[in-house]
């Protein structure tokens, strides 16, 4: 609860967290409208009959100004939940009417449980659950007690691997690692999950802060660095990754990573993911090791065997004055190429998708043609029937592109 409320609320300094005991009350059924408690005393009777009524006696010695008890009972659809809150009777012209008589700590126990668990009404609430089970998959989704116990980092985060970040720790994934030392800027704001307030700061600090913001119960670290020194550092931040998502897009970056991966003795799979221009095709690949490299599908200068498109001119695009150079795409077009670089990184952490795995994603064919690019020769031989685009195709990742899978 103190990291849950930590990341929810980071100003909050830590000697000011208070935590109070409450009281679940767990019922053999659940009870009708017509029975639920409306007084202490009904709440005290439910109690009783559940055989924790000492608890509530031990609760009300502590005098605080309310006592707050959940019920709960199970149904056929899981458990339902609700709470009572049983309040301390108000000051009447400054005289407390629960020590009324008495000195405070000599009020015999039958007057205090007389004057609390009486005839006042007691408070109605509702339970809103924000636990991992429930917040991912509400109780039904087998697969998070594995996602919970996952570490993944991040490498790059961009507008691929922020993205990705936050639809991972959005899916269940219990600790992330980011690692990119880049500044947010106002480019980037249109295509990531972050937005202008931070602008100006790294994005791994703020995209740690947000996924913490919004799902508190997710473990974020972060590495405001460079890739290199992270995979080399003497510290091995990585050593005990479950999976490593790659959204580097920089060849000597990825190069050194797969040299990385392949001196492990630890094996585990890495999914590389990039956009090709205008995001009118993009590319997901899975590398466990075991003899199987990216270098496999790639060049000498890292440039992939296989593209989905061509292109007449040039699709790269300058910033006026600095000359950075970027791809024109947007949210909605880069949308279905990170959801599949996340689906088939949860693939892979949940063994359904086996190493040297390759998936492409292929935009609508009227949207390529209108973007000025064609589809390639290459794709063309090895997948004639997804050629309207709006799918995605599966192979396996090797330099013979007319191996396919389905």
């Amino acid at each position: 609860m103190r990291d849950w409320l930590r990341n929810f609320a980071p100003a909050i300094p830590a000697a000011e967290l208070r935590f109070n005991s409450g009281l679940l009350v767990w019922m053999d059924v659940v009870p009708l409208p017509s029975e639920y408690p409306s007084s202490a005393k009904d709440v005290y009777d439910i109690a009783a009959r559940a055989g924790v009524a000492a608890h509530l006696d031990e609760l009300a010695r502590e005098m605080r100004q309310r006592l707050i008890v959940m019920l709960g009972a199970s149904t056929e659809n899981g458990p339902a939940l609700a709470t009572t809150v049983v309040n301390r009777p108000k000051l009447v012209r400054g005289s407390d009417p629960l020590i009324a008589g008495f000195r405070p700590s000599r009020v015999p126990e039958n007057v205090l449980h007389a004057r609390l668990f009486g005839g006042n009404a007691a408070d109605r609430t509702s339970v809103e659950r924000v636990d991992p089970t429930w917040v991912h998959g509400r109780d039904r989704d087998p697969r998070i007690l594995t996602l919970r116990g996952a570490i993944v980092a991040v490498l790059g985060c961009g507008s691929v691997g922020g993205p990705v970040a936050m639809t991972l720790a959005r899916a269940g994934v219990g600790k992330l690692i980011l690692v990119d030392n880049q500044t947010f800027t106002g480019a980037n704001v249109g295509r990531h999950p972050l937005g202008v307030g931070s602008i100006g700061a790294a994005k791994t600090i703020e995209l740690a802060k947000r996924i913490r913001s919004d799902l508190p119960h997710v473990q974020v670290g972060f590495h405001n660095s460079l890739v290199q020194n992270v995979l080399l550092g003497a510290d091995g931040p990585l050593a005990g990754v479950d999976l490593i998502v790659s959204a580097l897009g920089d060849w000597p970056s990825e190069s050194l990573l797969d040299e990385w991966q392949a001196v492990q003795t630890r094996r585990f799979p890495i999914v590389y993911g990039w956009a090709e221009p205008h995001a009118a095709a993009g590319h997901a690949i899975i590398v466990s090791g075991g003899g199987d490299r990216l270098r496999d599908g790639l060049d000498a200068t890292g440039s992939p065997h296989l593209v989905a498109t061509r292109w007449a001119q040039e699709t790269r695009r300058y910033e006026p004055a600095c000359g950075a150079a970027f791809d024109p795409y947007g949210p909605v077009e880069l949308g279905f190429i990170t959801s599949m670089v996340a689906q088939t990184a949860l693939d892979a952490l949940l063994g359904e998708a086996a190493s040297a795995t390759h998936r492409i994603w292929l935009a609508r064919r009227a949207f390529v043609e209108a973007a000025g690019g064609t589809w390639s020769d290459e794709l063309r031989a090895i997948a004639p029937h997804a050629l309207d685009g709006a799918t995605m195709i599966e192979r396996r990742w090797s330099p013979a592109v007319k191996e396919l899978a389905a």
